[in-house]
C-alpha cells in the first residue's frame, strides 16, 4: 500500500489500553476479570465441545434443494469430518480467565455489556443499571405506562389488515405467510450505556425480534429503501465523504459547521414523516417494479407500524409517545427520509444557503458564509417544533465529522482519520477463534483506510504508523502486516444506493441464486473443509463464531419466560413411563402445549400424545413439558429429529434424520 518502509521509521506511542474494560460499578475487577474483559465484545473463546447438533442442523438446511444423491455425499463427508475433527490444544483464554468468566455470569448484581461507543465492555451495578432505565422511562413527555397489555390486538389487526391485502391480490400467499404473526414477542427495551458521557446515560434501545410487527416492518424497509439518498446530500461512509470534499476551495469568508439533531428518533413527527414518505412514493416510477402495493397501502401499514410503538421493562409495558424506536428496521429509513425533507426545504429557501451540505443520518457537515450560520441554524430548528439542531463550529481551523478530522490549510479541505474520546483502538483480537479470513479482513480494512482516507501522504504515514500500533497491539503478527501492506489493495467503488440495496437483498436472500444457504458456526480445522464441500454443491456459505464473549453476557432487558417462547423444540413426557413426545412450533410454547391438551381430551386421531395416552391407558404429565431448544424455520425440523434421537423412548412426527448417516449417533 506503499506505507509500509516510511511508517517502520516513525512509530507512535504504544497503544493505551485502560479504556478496553471500563468497570462503573463499586466492585473492583480482579486481575482474571480485566485480562478477560479487556479481550473485547467480539472475542470467541476456544470452544470447549464441537457444537455437532448445530453444524448437522444447518447442513441439513442447507441441502434440502439437492439430489438424493448429493444429499447422502455431503452427510458421509460431513460426519467423517465430524468424526475426526478435534479441537485445538491450546486455549486462547487461561484458566483464571476461565473461571473469572464463569464468576462473571454468576454475578447477578452487576450488568456488563458493550459499551454504546467503542469496542470495548462496561460494567455497572444493576442498582444503578435499573435506576437509570426507571428515570429514563419516567420521562412523561415520551414514554407512558400501559395497564392492559396491546400485543394481542396488534396481532390481530395486523393479520386482518394481511388478510384483506391478499384477498385483493395485492401480496400473495408467500408475503401473507412470511408477515403473518402467531404468538409474537413483546418488543424489549434496554439501554446502552453511554461511558463518555457525564453521569453515563443509557442510551433506549428496543428489539423487536420476533414481535408481531418485525417481519412487516423489515418488509417496508425493502419497499422504502430505494427512495433515500438520492438528493446527493448524504455520505454512506467516510471514504465517499472524503472523496467528495477533499482538495475542495474554503475561502476566508466562509466556516466549517456541524449540524447534529438531539434525540433524532425520538423526535420524529410521525404523521409528518408519513406525509413526506407518500410524496416520494407518488413520484417513484419504479415502485410497482418492487411491490403489488400502491401508496395508500404502504402509507397505511407504514402508520399502523409506527403508531404502535409498545415495548416492556421489568414485566411493565411503556408506549413510546413520540417518534420512532430505535431498533425497529424500518425506522432508520424513516428518519432518514424526514432529515431529507428537512435539509431540502431549509436549503431552498434560506437566503444564503450552504456551499457544502454532507450528512450521515442525523448529522452534518457544513461549509457555509460565516455571516449565514445564525439564519441557517434557525431555518432548520422551524422546520418542526420537535426536532431541535445543535451546532458545532470549526475549532482551530478543524472539525470532525464521523471518523474524519477535516481541516483547512492554504484555502483547501484536507482529510485527516479522526478518533473519538471513546475510541479504544480495540479490534477483533488476533488469538480469538475467528476464521482467519475475519481477522484479514479487519486488518486489511483498518490499513487500506490509513492508506486512502489522509488526503497528505504525511497523513497516510501517520495513520498507518497508529493502525500498525494497533494491530500488534491486537496480537496481530508484524509478518501478518506487512504481508498486507505490500498487497495493492483494492479500486475503492461506492455503488449507487438503488445498487447498494439490490446488492444486500441479492446476499440477504441467497435462495434466489443458490440452491441452499448455510451459517456455521467457526471450529478451525473443521468450518474450511465442510465450506469447500458444501460450496462445491452451489451452497452459499458464511460462518461466525461459536460463542463471543458478548454472546456470554445477554444484554439486561426483558425475556420472555419459556413457557411463553416461539421458534422452540419441545419435550412432553408420559407420567406413566419414560415415553417422551418431541414436538416443535414457531407459535408460543404454551399455545401449542394448550392444543396438545385439547387433542388429548377430544382423542384426535392424528395426535402422538393423544394416541400414546388412550392405547395405553396413560397420564401425559404437562406440568413437566419443556422447551428443550430454539431455532428458526430452517433448522427445527432438523433439531426436532435430533432430539428425537437422542431422547430414550421418543416420538415425533416429523421426517426422521437418515437411518444411514453416521452423525446421527455422535
Amino acid at each position: 500500500m506503499g506505507c509500509e518502509k516510511e511508517a517502520d521509521n516513525e512509530r507512535p506511542d504504544a497503544i493505551n489500553r485502560k479504556n478496553w474494560a471500563i468497570n462503573l460499578s463499586q466492585k473492583p475487577f480482579s486481575s482474571a476479570e480485566r485480562s478477560l474483559l479487556e479481550k473485547g465484545p467480539k472475542f470467541a473463546p476456544t470452544p470447549r465441545t464441537i457444537p455437532v447438533k448445530d453444524i448437522v442442523s444447518e447442513v441439513e438446511a442447507a441441502i434440502v434443494r439437492l439430489p438424493y444423491d448429493s444429499k447422502d455425499a455431503i452427510r458421509t463427508t460431513t460426519a467423517s469430518l465430524l468424526h475426526r475433527t478435534r479441537l485445538p490444544p491450546h486455549r486462547n483464554i487461561t484458566k483464571a480467565e476461565l473461571r473469572a468468566l464463569k464468576s462473571l455470569k454468576d454475578d447477578h448484581e452487576r450488568v456488563i455489556m458493550k459499551a454504546d461507543k467503542g469496542n470495548c465492555f462496561v460494567v455497572m451495578d444493576k442498582m444503578d443499571y435499573d435506576t437509570k432505565m426507571e428515570a429514563l422511562l419516567g420521562d412523561r413527555d415520551t414514554y407512558r405506562p400501559v395497564d392492559k397489555s396491546p400485543f394481542a390486538k396488534i396481532e390481530k389487526d395486523l393479520n386482518n389488515r394481511l388478510l384483506d391485502l391478499k384477498r385483493q391480490n395485492k401480496i400473495d400467499d408467500l408475503i401473507y405467510r412470511k408477515l403473518r404473526s402467531s404468538d409474537g414477542s413483546p418488543p424489549a427495551i434496554r439501554g446502552s450505556i453511554k461511558h463518555h458521557k457525564p453521569g453515563f446515560p443509557l442510551r433506549p434501545i428496543v428489539s423487536s425480534i420476533g414481535s408481531a410487527l418485525y417481519n412487516t416492518s423489515k418488509f417496508l424497509s425493502d419497499i422504502l429503501s430505494p427512495i433515500q439518498n438520492l438528493n446527493g446530500y448524504s455520505v454512506l461512509n467516510s471514504s465517499q465523504f472524503a472523496k467528495e470534499v477533499a482538495n475542495m476551495e474554503i475561502s476566508d469568508d466562509e466556516v466549517m459547521v456541524s449540524f447534529d439533531v438531539v434525540s433524532l428518533f425520538t423526535a420524529i413527527p410521525v404523521n409528518k414523516a408519513c406525509e413526506y414518505i407518500r410524496d416520494k412514493l407518488n413520484n417513484d416510477n419504479t415502485l410497482h417494479l418492487r411491490t403489488s402495493l400502491n401508496t395508500d397501502d404502504i402509507i397505511s401499514l407504514l402508520e399502523f407500524t409506527l403508531s404502535n410503538n409498545y415495548f416492556v421493562y421489568n414485566n411493565c409495558i411503556y408506549k413510546q409517545i413520540h417518534g420512532c424506536a430505535m431498533g425497529s428496521p424500518v425506522s432508520p429509513i424513516v428518519a432518514n427520509l424526514c432529515m431529507e425533507v428537512i435539509e431540502e426545504l431549509a436549503i431552498s429557501t434560506s437566503s444564503v444557503p450552504p456551499k457544502v451540505w454532507k450528512r450521515y443520518v442525523d448529522d452534518s457537515f457544513v461549509i457555509i458564509k460565516k455571516d449565514a450560520v445564525s439564519s441557517f441554524h434557525n431555518t432548520l430548528n422551524a422546520s418542526d417544533p420537535k426536532i431541535s439542531f445543535t451546532i458545532e463550529l470549526e475549532n482551530n481551523g478543524q472539525i470532525a465529522f464521523l471518523d474524519t478530522l477535516v481541516s483547512r490549510r492554504n484555502g483547501v479541505v484536507v482529510i485527516d482519520v479522526y478518533r473519538k474520546p471513546t475510541h479504544t483502538d480495540r479490534y477483533l483480537d488476533f488469538s480469538s477463534h475467528h476464521d482467519k479470513k475475519h481477522k484479514i479482513s479487519t486488518a486489511s480494512t483498518l490499513l487500506f483506510r490509513a492508506s486512502s482516507l489522509p488526503t497528505s501522504h504525511e497523513g497516510k504515514i501517520r495513520e498507518t504508523n497508529h493502525v500498525r500500533a494497533a494491530l500488534e497491539a491486537n496480537g496481530y503478527p508484524s509478518s501478518v502486516i506487512s504481508t498486507i501492506l505490500n498487497k495493492k489493495p483494492p479500486s475503492p467503488t461506492v455503488p449507487p444506493p438503488e445498487e447498494l440495496v439490490s446488492m444486500f437483498f441479492k446476499w440477504a436472500d441467497p435462495s434466489d441464486t443458490h440452491k441452499g444457504f448455510a451459517c456455521l458456526p467457526y471450529i478451525s480445522g473443521l468450518t474450511e473443509p465442510l465450506t469447500r464441500l458444501l460450496r462445491k454443491n452451489e451452497i452459499r456459505v458464511v460462518n461466525k463464531p461459536f460463542k463471543t464473549l458478548q454472546q456470554e453476557f445477554p444484554s439486561p432487558k426483558f425475556r420472555q419466560p419459556s413457557h411463553l417462547q416461539s421458534n422452540v423444540v419441545y419435550k412432553i413426557p408420559c407420567k406413566d413411563c419414560p415415553w417422551n413426545y418431541i414436538g416443535e412450533t414457531g407459535r408460543c410454547f404454551q399455545t401449542r402445549k394448550k392444543e396438545h391438551q385439547r387433542n388429548l381430551k377430544n382423542y384426535a386421531k392424528g395426535s402422538n400424545v393423544a394416541n400414546h395416552a388412550w392405547q395405553n391407558n396413560h397420564s401425559i404429565d404437562f406440568d413437566n413439558a419443556c422447551v428443550i431448544d430454539k431455532g428458526n424455520y430452517r433448522v427445527r425440523k432438523t433439531l426436532e429429529s435430533w432430539h428425537t434421537v437422542k431422547t430414550v423412548d421418543a416420538e415425533n412426527n416429523s421426517k426422521p434424520l437418515p437411518s444411514n448417516t453416521p452423525y446421527c449417533c455422535n
